[in-house]
């Protein structure tokens, strides 16, 4: 996975089942912290190298947002790429997803 600007999950046949966005994270002072994403028995994880985990103020807060397979479907059918889509799902809250996506955000997720 490329997690610096996000990326698919796919499974064993190739089909896409998730768009993640890039692997962000900050610490207790706001300060970003690298991260990478990982699978490990077929859960997606973001991880902390041990060299950067030391040197880091806890609690670390996460910014990591995937959408599920079926909407990536949908908005890759109406011309979006995927990474795109991982892209546009980083931007913030869930109406500003909304906002981003547009109409077809919503004719994906209401079928219509």
């Amino acid at each position: 996975m490329d997690s610096g600007k996000g990326d698919t999950i796919v499974d064993e046949s190739g089909e896409t089942k998730f768009a993640v966005s890039a692997a962000r994270a900050t610490d207790a002072n706001g300060e970003k912290v690298q991260t990478e994403f990982q699978i490990h028995d077929g859960t997606l994880a973001q991880t902390i190298s041990e060299e950067e985990a030391g040197e880091v103020d806890y609690p670390v807060s996460v910014e990591t947002h995937a959408l599920p397979y079926f909407i990536v479907k949908c908005l890759v059918g109406l011309g979006l790429s995927a990474p795109d889509i991982a892209r546009i799902a980083s931007m913030g809250t869930w109406a500003s997803i909304a906002g981003a996506f547009g109409r077809a955000a919503a004719a994906c997720v209401f079928g219509k």
